[in-house]
């Protein structure tokens, strides 16, 4: 698959500028005493966020708007406390930069998140470090479409005054398309009406899971592993989408590929029970191409649509799609390796699908993305499409071949001796010889 560069954000801090100071004073007495020092150490934290995002999107999507930044600190060891919530002020949002004082020898870890709604900053506020691993959120109730979710993760000892920088990772990744061509090795193709009629992303996560604090947490690797997965060398023969030789594992859903969970409901009321997969093509018919992205900002992020009945996506050589596409880095993997498959053997990974009709018949063509990254943009500058392609939206069907050497057997004579047959009811009495 030819033009697909594997670029991950860059990374530059924030305009500098005037910040201001906070100071807990109650559980930052009971470190003191526990120190034994009074004196306060004064750590200042600087944030990042990625520009080649920004630089090369296709649209008007500026993928580096911050509304809110959401702190939250929990003391290590104690999981069953709710953590201490600092919402950034405007000053400080401009300042790209805050502080924090605590006495010394006193250790906090820290939780940052850009761009949360209300309502989840909230119920992460009223959620212990313990439990925090149980809060589900839907996508739909994470991202408006506009306001990129980004997060970090830091543990912090105040052993003396430092400056810590703070890298705010989006949970997307990108797919950006450019041209998709035709030039099929069968030229009498050449010659058919064909159109793009969908470009889409599918199978792709709906919840996500914000992971739990731990013990363990003390590292900034410890932190990205409970916020995007365990990092993971790509094995022999299997490489993360793009070429990548390692990346982090993702989130399983729970209860499978067709399964649904249950998420915090943000308006109230009970749980919502959601389908752990949007536009799930997973072990559909012939020519089904399910496309159910839950609400428009979805809808827009991961659909390209062309209304062929107008003329739309007309492609004789060349058609320039030039457009970003936009998911969660998290899937449910199962099946077997490969986009060549059986029907019972076909994955559930994200794809990348195009559909072109032909003659006006669908013919789908999709790629395998596996284990796409977050905060990392996917460049497939062309698709070239040679095939009659697929009847399948989520594989290509492996036919199996079978030798097998037939003959026919000579006849078997089998010799049947005499047959009585007979009944006997109240109207008559007999019996038949049957010879």
């Amino acid at each position: 698959m030819r033009g697909i560069l594997h670029v991950i954000s860059s990374l530059v801090i924030l305009a500098a500028g005037v910040s201001c100071n906070k100071e807990i004073p109650g559980q930052a007495g009971n470190d003191a005493s526990q120190a034994g020092n009074d004196e306060l150490k004064t750590v200042s934290f600087h944030l990042h966020i990625g520009d080649a995002t920004k630089a090369s999107a296709i649209g008007t999507t500026d993928e580096d708007a911050i509304s809110r930044i959401d702190v939250y600190e929990y003391e290590p060891y104690g999981s069953s406390n709710y953590p201490a919530h600092y919402q950034l002020t405007a000053a400080e949002l401009a300042s790209g930069e805050f502080h924090l004082q605590y006495p010394t020898g006193t250790t906090r870890q820290y939780l940052f998140f850009a761009n949360l709604p209300e309502s989840v900053a909230d119920k992460i506020t009223n959620t212990t470090a313990y439990n925090l691993s149980g809060v589900q959120v839907r996508m739909q109730d994470l991202w408006d479409g506009v306001h990129f979710p980004m997060a970090d993760f830091a543990y912090v000892n105040y052993n003396n005054d430092k400056t810590l920088n703070i890298y705010l990772n989006r949970y997307h990744y990108r797919v950006d398309v450019g041209d998709v061509k035709i030039d099929f090795d069968d030229a009498s193709w050449m010659n058919k009406t064909v159109y793009v009629k969908t470009v889409a992303l599918i199978n792709v996560a709906n919840t996500y899971v914000f992971g739990s604090l731990s013990n363990s947490c003390y590292s900034r690797d410890d932190g990205l592993t409970m916020l995007f997965g365990d990092s993971r060398t790509a094995e022999d023969g299997k490489p993360y989408f793009g070429g990548l030789t390692s990346g982090r594992r993702g989130f399983d859903a729970y209860s499978g590929y067709s399964g649904y969970t249950y998420c915090f409901n943000f308006s109230g009321g009970s749980s919502i029970s959601t389908p752990n997969l949007y536009n799930n093509n997973i072990y559909k018919a012939k020519g089904v191409f399910t496309l159910d992205a839950p609400s428009t900002a979805l809808e827009n992020a991961v659909v390209q649509r062309y209304n062929t009945g107008s003329g739309e996506g007309r492609i004789t050589s060349t058609l320039s799609v030039n457009r970003s596409f936009y998911a969660w880095a998290s899937a449910y993997e199962s099946g077997s390796w490969g986009i060549l498959q059986t029907f019972s053997n076909q994955n559930t990974y994200t794809k990348l699908v195009v559909e072109l009709l032909i003659d006006g018949v669908s013919h789908f063509y999709p790629i395998q993305i596996f284990r796409p990254q977050p905060n990392t943009i996917y460049k497939l500058d062309r698709i070239t499409i040679r095939s009659e392609g697929s009847e399948y939206a989520n594989f290509f069907e492996k036919l199996i071949s079978m030798d097998a050497e037939i003959s026919v057997l000579p006849w078997e004579e089998v010799d049947i001796a005499n047959i009585d047959t007979g009944y006997t009811d109240e109207h008559h009495t007999g019996t038949y010889n049957n010879s």
